[in-house]
């Protein structure tokens, strides 16, 4: 009685698991099928739009993670890192999107470039109150043309300068600087494993014992991301003997001034941003005109 229970007992349970296997079995193909098939069908499409389209959605939705990360209250370091990590990424996406997109009209990008061209002059006369109105206008009519990476950093021209300057740490100088003047600010943003910033920053240093005396201030700006960290900055400070105020700040300003590479430059003056750009495009000419 006992022996014949248990015996179909067993029966049973050695069937369940062939059944399940089988099941699974038949899921796992079905799933390799549908892999497979996900796979083919972008290598098979032959529209560029598509690929372009799928790379807007994915930096779209890591913007929307980006901001997401901003506003949550995760711990100040680990935030900040998952932010760099996705900043990044944004980055390099909008650099494949740009890389697959292909030429436009030859005529078109030659006007857009001259267009650029002179907004940029408009800046370097002083003449900030007018470049909303024409990048507004450029962005409607050259949307999607190489010149029109050029707006993200102009749209910052004429923005009021921050109400909070997010300063997390001074290396040094913080004593000669006085946020709330008048006169110009020479903004430079680095980060002390950027090879670029390592060339362009020590550069800053002739432009601070030159023009300083003369009413110009200086502010280097890092936060210390990737592989820095604040002694390596000090040591970089050390060795290249810099003088100009160096601060670390929270990335509040970087966000402010559209900084998307480095290193990258801004000047405020009167309140407000009057110059973006490259830190090697800056001229002892132009500097000194806004003295």
């Amino acid at each position: 009685m006992f022996g014949g229970e248990g015996s179909s007992r067993g029966i049973a349970s050695n069937a369940m698991p062939r059944t399940r296997r089988k099941s699974m079995k038949g899921r796992g193909i079905l799933l390799v099928a549908l892999l497979a098939a996900s796979l083919v069908a972008p290598a098979a499409a032959d529209s560029k739009g598509e690929r372009i389209e799928a790379l807007e959605k994915k930096v779209a939705e890591l913007a929307q993670q980006l901001a997401e990360l901003q506003k949550n209250t995760a711990p100040a370091a680990k935030k900040g890192e998952r932010i760099a990590k996705l900043e990044q990424r944004v980055a390099q996406l909008e650099r494949q999107m740009r890389a697959r997109k292909p030429n436009g009209d030859p005529a078109r990008e030659q006007a857009a470039g001259a267009e650029i061209s002179a907004i940029r002059k408009l800046v370097e006369e002083g003449k900030v109150d007018q470049v909303p109105s024409r990048l507004e206008a450029f962005k409607k009519k050259y949307a999607g043309t190489r010149a029109a990476r050029a707006t993200a950093e102009l749209a910052v021209i004429g923005k009021a300068s921050p109400q909070v300057w997010d300063i997390d740490k001074w290396f040094q100088g913080e004593n000669e600087v006085d946020f709330t003047s008048p006169g110009p600010t020479l903004l430079i943003f680095w980060e002390v494993w950027c090879p670029h910033c390592r060339r362009e920053v020590p550069k800053v240093q002739r432009l601070w014992e030159s023009l300083h005396p003369k009413g110009l201030q200086i502010v280097g700006l890092t936060k210390i991301t990737k592989s820095s960290t604040e002694q390596k900055v000090a040591d970089f400070i050390a060795q290249q003997k810099l003088t100009y105020p160096i601060a670390k700040e929270k990335g509040g300003l970087s966000r402010y001034f559209g900084v998307r590479g480095i290193p990258a430059a801004a000047i405020v003056k009167d309140g407000k941003v009057i110059w973006r750009g490259h830190p090697a495009s800056l001229s002892d000419k132009f500097l000194e005109s806004l003295l």
